[in-house]
């Protein structure tokens, strides 16, 4: 079965619109994607109108199955999004596994 692993980063703004500017794919490797996952800062609820959010999603056979929601605020992010960019060079350069281009 063909599966993936990606983090997504978006802009929520009052109401319910939802802006996706940014995304990640961490291979296919279940558990390092949720040890990844797991070690990113933020929220699970979202204590103000705007949010900063970044979601878990199992990608199979192309379509997006949710596992999990950050809320972050600008300085939570900047870590996460430099860790998430350390831990993709590892695995595909250290470690030697394919990390597929996003579509």
């Amino acid at each position: 079965m063909d599966m993936r692993f990606t983090i997504t980063v978006s802009l929520q703004g009052p109401g319910e619109k939802k802006t996706t500017y940014g995304r990640f794919c961490i291979g296919d490797d279940k558990n390092i994607a949720m040890e990844i996952f797991s070690r990113l800062s933020g929220k699970p609820e979202n204590d103000s109108g705007f949010a900063l959010i970044m979601e878990f999603f199992e990608e199979v056979m192309g379509l997006p199955v949710p596992c999990g929601r950050l809320y972050c605020a600008l300085g939570e992010l900047k870590e996460n999004i430099a860790f998430i960019s350390k831990e993709i060079f590892r695995i595909a350069n250290l470690e030697n596994k394919d990390i597929a281009p996003l579509s």
